[in-house]
């Protein structure tokens, strides 16, 4: 079914109204009362937010996806803020300065909500992806409020490792990462497992 934007439903009831009653387009100009209604019928889309979560549904280019959060929109309608491209790679795009969006003008219409255990279970995951994780009993919780991920080591200790778009140094990673360039000056490679 068709989302319509609150323009078109407008323009839309208008029609109706003026087909039904007969009356002039100018008298019916506000839908206010009906946006609710329209709402759960799933005619309106609902406005975007600057801080909530949102992936392209429906996007005819690919059946990958983008999700991100918003951060701010450009006089040209365009969409800023950070997440994951169609690729799952973190990317930020916020500003109007920059060559790309997270979304045009054109897109937003297939923009769709993303519930919080989708933004938990995108972050974890990039988050495990990364070697966040030292030890497989760790534990990660997310702050919805505050769109912060924590970890909690099995040995003891937590710490914030993602906070409103900024992942945290990754001290695991980076001692892994030297670790392989040592093993590699000495012409060995280094298996990932054998560090777990």
């Amino acid at each position: 079914m068709k989302k319509y934007s609150k323009e078109e439903a407008v323009e839309l009831i208008n029609d109706y109204r003026k087909m039904l009653f007969g009356l002039p387009f100018s008298e019916f100009t506000d839908i206010e009362p009906h946006d609710e209604f329209l709402r759960e019928k799933g005619l309106l889309q609902e406005p975007l937010e600057v801080g909530k979560w949102y992936y392209h549904k429906g996007n005819t280019f690919s059946e990958e996806t983008s999700f991100f959060c918003i951060t701010s929109f450009g006089k040209t309608g365009h969409v800023y803020g950070y997440g994951f491209n169609e690729k799952q790679e973190w990317i930020v795009e916020d500003t109007e300065n920059g060559t790309s969006c997270m979304s045009n003008d054109a897109s937003k219409k297939y923009l769709v909500k993303a519930t919080d255990e989708e933004v938990k279970e995108a972050l974890i995951a990039e988050a495990v992806k990364n070697n966040y994780r030292r030890d497989k009993m760790d534990m990660f919780s997310y702050n919805t409020t505050y769109n912060q991920l924590m970890i909690t080591y099995n040995g003891g200790g937590a710490r914030i490792i993602y906070d409103n778009g900024v992942w945290r140094e990754n001290k695991t990673n980076t001692t892994l990462n030297n670790l392989k360039k040592k093993y590699k000056e000495l012409g060995k490679e280094i298996d990932e497992l054998e560090c777990e």
